[in-house]
């Protein structure tokens, strides 16, 4: 997943291994481009593998005199235009759907900070902030919203931050915490859910937001939720988070003293393997599997 801008090509490199033994033959390495509002775009790359290696842009049978086609050079489909003077990022995301824009001073109110004595600047150095949330969700229910944030590569030196979901209005409830503090080095990516409800019904601003206190910087992003009554059929379960069915631990004995489980080693090499009880990192409490 990235931001583009027109003009400014975007390269990534991947290796990639073709495992079947003594194969023979043509294939299309196939590369896309889609955007998360349904706009695609492909090339393909033929190879041919032989014994001897393997062939990019193996010349045709009918012309096996041809040169190998060479690749378009990238951004060489488009014109670069006159640079223009650096301009503000927005949105600094591709999740910031129909998000109104916001003052620092605004968001610095709706998730509680104290203003200072002077205004809080943007933070504009590689730092993006989102918060996802489905477009339509069902009034007075409890709606899982995932907030995240994704830190500069190379930051001249760590630094500590507040991420949190601030709400932009008072019929928007948030259930539990709702604000981190993490540290920002190379490389940071920081996500949370939160639960949240709404009192009444339109539609509303789901703000997510990262600051600096230190260099007086803070940044924002998010998207629009339509919220509607609830009707008498049952509601889609992607809308309201995660309904939890049945929890069960390894604590105790097991598998024996706990409903549910069984163990079997249904491999035919004549040995016998199976799962047990161990404290070697838990994910919860004192034991694992």
């Amino acid at each position: 997943m990235v931001d583009t801008k027109a003009h400014q090509p975007v390269q990534l490199t991947r290796t990639v291994r073709f495992p079947i033994p003594d194969y023979e033959g043509d294939l299309d390495i196939i590369v896309g481009a889609k955007t998360r509002l349904g706009g695609y775009v492909s090339d393909s790359l033929p190879i041919r593998i032989t014994r001897a290696g393997m062939t990019v842009n193996p010349p045709t049978p009918s012309d096996t005199s041809s040169p190998e086609p060479q690749p378009t050079m990238i951004g060489s489909y488009s014109p670069v235009p006159t640079p223009l003077p650096p301009q503000p990022e927005w949105p600094p995301t591709p999740w910031n759907r129909s998000l109104p824009r916001y003052t620092t001073n605004e968001i610095m109110a709706f998730c509680g900070w104290p203003v200072g004595a002077t205004s809080a600047q943007w933070w504009e150095q590689d730092v993006k902030v989102w918060a996802e949330v489905p477009e339509e969700v069902p009034l007075n229910t409890p709606v899982a919203v995932q907030i995240a944030f994704e830190g500069e590569q190379s930051p001249p030196k760590e630094t500590p931050a507040t991420v949190a979901l601030c709400p932009t209005d008072p019929s928007l409830q948030i259930d539990g915490q709702r604000e981190w503090t993490i540290t920002v080095q190379p490389g940071t990516f920081f996500t949370a859910t939160v639960m949240v409800r709404f009192t009444q019904p339109g539609e509303f601003a789901v703000l997510a937001a990262a600051h600096d206190a230190t260099a007086a910087r803070v940044i924002y992003g998010g998207r629009l939720t339509r919220v509607v009554q609830a009707s008498g059929k049952a509601q889609n379960p992607s809308l309201i988070g995660w309904q939890t069915i049945m929890t069960q631990t390894f604590e105790g004995i097991w598998p024996g003293g706990a409903p549910g489980w069984e163990v079997e080693d249904l491999s035919l090499d004549g040995k016998e393997r199976y799962w047990d009880d161990d404290s070697y990192k838990p994910h919860f409490d004192l034991w694992a599997a």
